[in-house]
């Protein structure tokens, strides 16, 4: 499955900002514009201050985040901050940067003067874990003024000026009340681990991450860890890499929804402060499990809209080879094109005139790396390494592939024999191994 893609919630160390002012385009009620859906994150086309970059939509983080900038991109009112996450270290050096233009959806939607921070430090852009270039991220302020729809099938957002706008649209959908506290949403869920129930506990609605849902074990009164579990990278925070657990739990239910044996991931305790989690928060519900749903969230009345759609019943899927894999620059490839040829009978193709006339074409290509590899799973028995270079899948050059398909080749199918070829040391080495559930159905 996807890793968890997410920054854990921002606390800035100054006084809060005025929020920012949406204008539709034309005074229009309603528009309408495509998404990527790449791990489970929304990614969705912007533009700032006239320049196109893409950005992860998430509920999770309040402010806008731009991570870096190039001398292509004009930043106004530039002045120095501190970030810091809900982890326990001391936070990074940033820039904020007030009133700038930012539009999506050919700026039918504008904010004239949309305040952003500018988070320098490049361990955490998220572009190499998603695959294609990611400059940020538009924050919970987007949702501020404005009804949101999202539709993952057809993979649009609508975003309306009021909910009266969507009139009869609304047929079918169940209403879930929302607790808004620093301009963040929650959502009371129902949980069964093993024989213990914990009833309406509160989740944060987070778009930005890519499991089904995440638990602080400590936030859980005689809370036991469910086996088998497994324990490998979850994520990206202001203290670098997240890691801790993954299991299934019996059940997680949202109003009237009950989900059987999600993939839960559990943070380890000393990469977040429980003080400053928000009062009686126990974790966060993601987009594995919102992908289900049609979503509409409106945060004027504080209320979540949601209504199955096809992939309500699907399961909820996890790596069974033990590899993480991530993007890691382009490298240039030369490949030899023949020059009036003709097939042959086995299908090939050959010169007419039996010469050798060809040329050589040269492309740029992603490269793919081994980032990590979990402890006891199918590619570390065989001997698969961290910072190996993968070159091809079942025989198929990842080259032509993209980040999204490795991870599916390499998530489903128990039983299922993968053979990686990959680089190290200047030397080709092949693999084979048989694709492995690490945390198999509970009993």
């Amino acid at each position: 499955m996807a890793r968890i893609i997410f920054i854990l919630c921002i606390l800035i160390s100054f006084s809060e900002i005025c929020g920012q002012q949406w204008v539709f385009k034309n005074n229009a009620n309603k528009i309408t514009f495509s998404f990527e859906l790449i791990h489970h994150v929304v990614i969705i086309p912007i533009h700032i201050n006239g320049e196109e970059l893409s950005f992860i939509l998430d509920t999770g983080v309040k402010e806008t985040l731009l991570f870096g900038h190039s001398d292509s991109l004009t930043l106004h009112n530039v002045s120095k901050v501190k970030f810091q996450g809900i982890g326990i270290d001391e936070g990074i050096e940033g820039l904020l940067s007030l009133s700038n233009h930012l539009s999506v959806a050919d700026s039918a939607m504008i904010d004239l003067k949309h305040n952003l921070f500018v988070i320098m430090d490049d361990s955490l852009h998220l572009s190499n874990h998603i695959g294609l270039p990611v400059h940020g991220i538009l924050g919970s302020n987007f949702f501020h003024n404005n009804v949101v729809e999202i539709n993952y099938v057809k993979k649009k957002i609508t975003v309306y000026r009021n909910i009266k706008d969507i009139g009869k649209k609304l047929k079918g959908y169940e209403k879930i009340p929302l607790q808004m506290e620093k301009d963040r949403p929650y959502v009371k869920v129902d949980l069964r681990i093993g024989k213990k129930t914990y009833e309406q506990v509160k989740v944060l609605l987070d778009l930005g991450n890519s499991d089904p849902a995440m638990l602080f074990t400590d936030r859980l009164s005689g809370f036991e860890m469910l086996e088998p579990a497994i324990y490998e990278f979850i994520g990206k925070g202001f203290n670098g890499n997240i890691y801790g657990k993954r299991n299934r739990i019996h059940s997680l239910q949202i109003n009237n929804f009950e989900f059987q044996q999600p993939i839960i991931s559990y943070p380890d305790a000393n990469t977040y402060d429980t003080k400053k989690l928000v009062k009686d928060r126990v974790g966060s519900i993601g987009n594995q499990l919102l992908t289900r749903f049609s979503v509409l969230i409106d945060y004027q009345s504080r209320m979540l809209y949601l209504k199955p759609n096809k992939n309500f019943r699907q399961p909820f899927y996890i790596d069974m080879s033990g590899v993480e894999v991530k993007h890691e620059g382009f490298v240039w490839v030369e490949s030899k094109i023949y020059l009036n040829t003709s097939p042959n009978r086995e299908g090939t193709t050959i010169p007419f005139d039996g010469s050798s006339s060809f040329k050589y074409k040269i492309e740029l290509k992603p490269n793919f790396i081994i980032n990590s590899v979990r402890d006891n799973s199918p590619a570390k028995r065989i001997g698969v390494m961290k910072g190996d270079v993968l070159l091809k899948i079942n025989g198929r050059s990842v080259q032509s592939l993209s980040l999204e398909q490795i991870k599916e080749k390499l998530q489903s199918g128990i039983n299922k024999t993968v053979k990686l070829q990959i680089e190290r040391d200047e030397k080709i080495i092949n693999f084979s191994f048989q694709l492995q559930d690490p945390i198999p159905l509970l009993l």
